[in-house]
């Protein structure tokens, strides 16, 4: 196996059991990954979530995300399996006057 071959298994490994979630994109720095996935929401909008995959040169890795998805973001947290507490996802439009956010109804 070449070293992105086990860089994609370990992706793959993390990744896979994680639940509504639809994987779309991603990109590749190095042995920097970042993976793109969308959540199916109840409107007509949907929610993104990204992972961003550090691989060392010791063979080791680290992971982190970020997501749109209050509904979802906690149980990501778990999934993901990370360490360290919850943060939960909120809205730009509650914090940032000045800035061009999405509102919803």
């Amino acid at each position: 196996m070449t070293t992105e071959d086990v860089q994609i298994h370990n992706i793959e490994l993390i990744l896979q059991p994680v639940e509504h979630v639809t994987w779309d994109r991603y990109t590749k720095d190095g042995n920097q990954w970042t993976i793109y996935g969308w959540v199916e929401r109840d409107d007509a909008y949907k929610d993104f979530i990204v992972v961003e995959f550090t691989f060392y040169p010791d063979d080791g890795f680290g992971y982190s995300f970020t997501t749109s998805s209050a509904k979802h973001s906690e149980y990501f947290h778990t999934a993901l399996d990370m360490d360290g507490e919850h943060s939960p996802c909120i809205r730009a439009e509650d914090t940032f006057k000045h800035l061009k956010t999405v509102k919803l109804s």
